[in-house]
């Protein structure tokens, strides 16, 4: 073990002129601090030998260097390595010496970033946006880190989070605490990772909003890993590379703070030089660029919805992307499965498959961490360029602009409408089918389905020249076995062969419809479908928001089932307290629909076995509106079996026309009859002898009103209009009477019809 005078003499530089030669201090072997007027100090303290740059470069790293080979052999390196490691493992530490060494003032590391210290260590907290401390770590004088016991549980987070709000346009990503310090105290926006090699795909949303992303690339193996890590973030095209040939030869912050601490204009000075010499994250050495000849192709489907192939022909690696879909309509949420694929390394040859948000950089990791398990020959930040290209083209085809048509010149204005079954749906536009259960809505569907692809008529139900179309039902609420059982009742009440010639197909779905998109896309594909049926519609949405954005991107998604195929939409009935019927849900589904039709049940004046049913046209966008039409369904009494199909005739629908009733009105002569017994009813007594709800009640008396045939007191007092107004008394109990009413059903009628 050399003595402390030994020491001195190999640090001397010996200049006959040099301060070193007869003063105290020798020269700082730190080959970063130009320590032109000596500042290392060398002592003898007891049996070992101490050191310490009064200048404030890190003990550590001048510890480091005195071991090395340049000073000292092997041997004696090992026995001083000890011994310090020693020393230093129990040297008290505090904030003041931290500073000391980092040539920070103590009064901010402890005021502004809430250092403090316990005499062993010192305490740096990590603070989260909330500015509640996240984790905290340990720093000894042995330059020793831990994170403070009982933590463990907690996230990592980087270092300043919480000013982060305060910052902007530039963010500098830095390696540990004391550099994030040192740029803080010279007014300079910082980042601190924790560890060298560490930066988590979930800390991108920390720096997005900055226009430029800095980061400090320390020559190690920690920097690489930083350096692969900022390749593959969300931000990358932001990120600027700035390693110890940037920084004058500096290996990091400290180490360009540590040789001027007193002159923070020439700091900053330096530091501008190497923002302005960085190179961004591409044309980094150690970045390699994206894999060349790649071919996107779409394959299916109108809009910017369908399906991809996306080819790397150089590496034989494919991507299918499908089942694309908006969330809301919005561009950031469109979703997609994507297939990674490469007949290179395995028979089957997959490597991934993710369903992600497109803009989600977790999920790209994962595909990418997926993919380069399966075929390491390609990096994995390779790997990662690549599906990040992949969904950005698929987000900028989403993003294709319409073509723009000049309105000018003459048109055609006599050509007759294209309809595909007639007077019910037109070609290319959507028409919407309601009705409360029980209203023969599914009946009436399958119906015009077999109509249309068997190219037959029915009545005043005609198709376009006996062409055969291909018709899909898609099935939300029923089963297969159903729309079997009824599809051959009608057709053999139709007459006609039960071999449907491929044209009629069926298919069951659990899931919401915008996940099925591509799967209908190729289902309309293969089986050349034209017109497709959803029951119901309701079902098919499964969400809870009904509001514009969400109906529109529903809407959306039939678009994108193709420019040939035609929509019809079955829905449920709503009824309000007024008695008045309206489709389910939000008045949007009727905004966007180009057409709809109300059916209504009759059921009071047909025998039993009887399904009886008007159709009211509401709404037409392309002309003026259908009269009322009506069809008759006769069943067996006994067995349920179909036995007769038949348009409802003139006087019969002028007679429904004449005093139609909503699903389940209720009886008035029944309630003309109670009346006249009493004269005058409260309406809870008339809901009891009528053996309805006092809401049912309240709500048939409120229509019968309108009609002119009863009144009331407002105090929930009813008698016929024929009769003389009655002076009645105040009744024991008087119930409020209810102002609104809301009935989703017609009395709990099932979609079945019943035979006895």
């Amino acid at each position: 073990m050399f003595t402390a005078e030994e020491l001195k003499e190999k640090l001397r530089c010996g200049g006959s002129g040099c301060p070193c030669r007869r003063g105290v201090n020798v020269h700082c072997p730190n080959p970063f601090h130009s320590d032109t007027k000596p500042s290392f100090s060398v002592s003898d303290r007891g049996d070992k030998v101490v050191w310490h740059c009064q200048a404030g470069c890190d003990q550590g790293k001048v510890t480091d260097i005195i071991y090395s080979d340049k000073y000292m052999g092997k041997a004696e390196k090992e026995e001083v390595y000890e011994e310090v490691k020693e020393l230093l493992s129990n040297k008290p530490y505090s904030v003041a010496l931290y500073a000391e060494e980092k040539q920070l003032p103590s009064d901010k590391l402890r005021y502004n970033y809430a250092l403090t210290d316990d005499g062993k260590a010192i305490s740096m907290p990590y603070f989260g946006e909330d500015g509640i401390a996240n984790r905290t770590r340990l720093r000894k004088a042995d330059k020793g880190f831990l994170w403070k016991r009982g933590d463990g549980q907690k996230d990592i987070i980087p270092y300043g989070v919480w000013m982060l709000k305060d910052w902007e346009d530039y963010i500098f990503i830095v390696e540990g605490e004391s550099d994030s310090q040192t740029l803080w105290v010279n007014g300079i926006n910082a980042l601190g990772i924790p560890g060298a090699s560490m930066w988590k795909p979930e800390w991108d949303r920390y720096v997005e909003k900055f226009n430029k992303v800095y980061v400090m690339i320390e020559p190690d193996i920690g920097g690489d890993k930083v350096l692969a890590s900022m390749e593959r973030s969300n931000f990358r095209d932001k990120v600027i590379v700035i390693t110890k040939e940037e920084m004058h030869g500096f290996e990091d912050v400290s180490d360009m703070w540590l040789d001027s601490p007193k002159d923070t204009e020439k700091f900053k000075d330096r530091l501008r030089e190497a923002f302005r010499a960085g190179k961004k994250i591409y044309e980094h050495p150690k970045s390699k660029p994206i894999v060349p000849n790649t071919e996107i192709i779409k394959t299916s489907g109108s809009t910017d919805l369908g399906e991809y192939v996306v080819e790397w022909p150089e590496l034989r690696v494919f991507a299918t992307v499908t089942n694309i879909s908006r969330s809301g309509g919005s561009l950031r949420e469109i979703k997609a499965e994507i297939k990674m694929t490469c007949d290179r390394i395995t028979k089957s040859g997959l490597l991934g498959r993710e369903v992600l948000t497109l803009t989600s950089g977790t999920r790209k990791d994962a595909l990418a961490k997926r993919c380069h398990e399966g075929d390491p020959t390609i990096e994995r930040s390779e790997w990662r360029d690549m599906v990040e290209f992949l969904c950005d083209n698929i987000i900028n085809s989403s993003k294709s602009e319409p073509a723009i048509v000049e309105l000018s010149g003459e048109y055609d204005i006599t050509s007759e409408k294209e309809w595909i079954v007639k007077p019910f749906i037109e070609k290319k536009n959507t028409t919407s089918f309601f009705g409360f259960g029980g209203s023969g809505k599914s009946y009436f569907t399958i119906l015009l389905a077999i109509l249309v692809s068997q190219g037959i008529n029915f009545g005043s139900i005609t198709t376009t020249n006996g062409k055969k179309r291909g018709v899909l039902m898609v099935d939300y609420e029923t089963y297969e076995a159903e729309y079997q059982r009824r599809r051959v009742q009608i057709s053999k009440v139709l007459g006609i062969p039960m071999d449907t010639g491929g044209m009629l197909h069926y298919t069951r779905l659990n899931s919401p419809l915008e996940d099925n998109v591509t799967l209908l896309s190729r289902i309309i594909k293969e089986k050349n479908i034209e017109l497709i049926f959803i029951d119901s519609f309701g079902a098919a949405i499964q969400t809870g928001s009904l509001d514009a954005d969400a109906v529109a991107s529903i809407f959306n998604k039939l678009d994108a089932l193709g420019p040939d195929v035609t929509t019809g939409l079955v829905d449920h009935a709503n009824k309000s307290a007024t008695g008045s019927t309206s489709q389910f849900g939000s008045i949007y589904k009727v905004n966007f629909s180009r057409s709809q039709f109300e059916l209504k049940k009759v059921s009071d004046k047909y025998p039993k076995g009887h399904l009886v049913f008007t159709l009211t046209h509401h709404k037409y966008n392309n002309g003026s509106t259908e009269g009322m039409m009506g069809f008759v369904f006769v069943f067996h009494k006994e067995t349920g079996v179909l036995e007769s199909i038949r348009e409802m005739q003139p006087t019969e629908l002028e007679s429904v026309s004449d005093e139609e009733k909503a699903p389940g009105e209720m009886d008035w002569e029944e309630a003309s009859r109670y009346f006249e017994e009493q004269t005058s009813l409260h309406y809870s007594e008339l809901a009891r002898l009528m053996e309805k709800t006092k809401d049912q009640m309240t709500s048939q008396l409120g229509r019968w009103k309108r009609q002119g045939k009863v009144d009331n007191d407002n105090k929930g007092t009813w008698w016929k209009t024929e009769e003389v107004k009655p002076v009645v008394s105040e009744p024991t109990y008087v119930a409020p009477e209810p102002t609104t009413v809301e009935e989703n059903t017609d009395g709990g009628e099932s979609e079945e019809v019943s035979w006895g």
